[in-house]
């Protein structure tokens, strides 16, 4: 949990220095510490029972326990953040590698808005297939 909040607060505290690249490579290396001790402490292992010995059934089996189910969502949707959170960082890399100078300052904002451009972008999309 610790991981999880200093990597949130280091991306967005730090998000304008460098075209953001700190904040999506050291900020988003915390956030992976955190979602990978997350997803095997609480979705995976949780008190000492592991996932797949809670019942012989597959999730998309009818008989399976609700249980097995939410926390079969919870660790796919882990799998995807762990993966989002991956593609950003690569990205920070990759333009650091490219462009070793310090960008402007214009070229920073823009950058370091760029993960919160894509949700604010997505979102009221996903809101509204949800209602629908």
């Amino acid at each position: 949990v610790v991981f999880g909040l200093f990597g949130a607060a280091f991306v967005i505290a730090s998000g304008f220095d460098t075209a953001g690249r700190t904040a999506l490579t050291k900020g988003t290396s915390m956030m992976l510490v955190f979602m990978s001790t997350i997803t095997w402490t609480w979705w995976i292992n949780r008190q000492g029972v592991l996932y797949w010995e809670m019942d012989p059934y597959p999730f998309w089996d009818v008989r399976c326990s609700a249980d097995k189910r939410n926390r079969t969502v919870h660790i796919l949707k882990n799998i995807s953040i762990v993966g989002a959170l991956m593609i950003f960082q690569q990205l920070a890399k990759y333009e650091s590698q490219a462009s070793p100078s310090r960008p402007s300052f214009l070229e920073g904002i823009v950058t370091a808005l760029r993960p919160w451009s894509c949700t604010a972008t997505l979102a009221p999309y996903l809101v509204a297939l949800a209602v629908l």
